[in-house]
C-alpha cells in the first residue's frame, strides 16, 4: 500500500457578470480542493458552479481540461 499524494491542479475559469466575485470564487474553489479525500473525483462542472453561486451569468471552466480522476 502507497501513501497518499498530493495532485496539485491548475483551475482556470472565466466568469461574467456585473455581481460576478472572482475573488470570492476563487477562495470558495481553493476551500473546496483543501477539503478533498484520497481518491475523490474532481468535476469540472461543479468548479463552474463556485461561479454561479458568486453571482457570475455564465462560467467557462478552460482548466482543468476534463473531470480529473486520480
Amino acid at each position: 500500500m502507497l501513501p497518499p499524494t498530493i495532485l496539485l491542479q491548475d483551475v482556470s475559469i472565466y466568469g461574467t457578470g456585473p455581481d460576478y466575485n472572482p475573488v470570492q470564487t476563487a477562495a470558495d474553489i481553493a476551500a473546496y480542493l483543501n477539503g478533498f479525500i484520497p481518491g475523490q473525483t474532481l468535476y469540472r462542472s461543479q468548479l463552474g458552479n463556485f461561479a454561479i453561486v458568486n453571482g457570475a451569468a455564465d462560467a467557462i471552466v478552460t482548466t482543468p481540461a476534463a473531470n480529473v480522476i486520480p
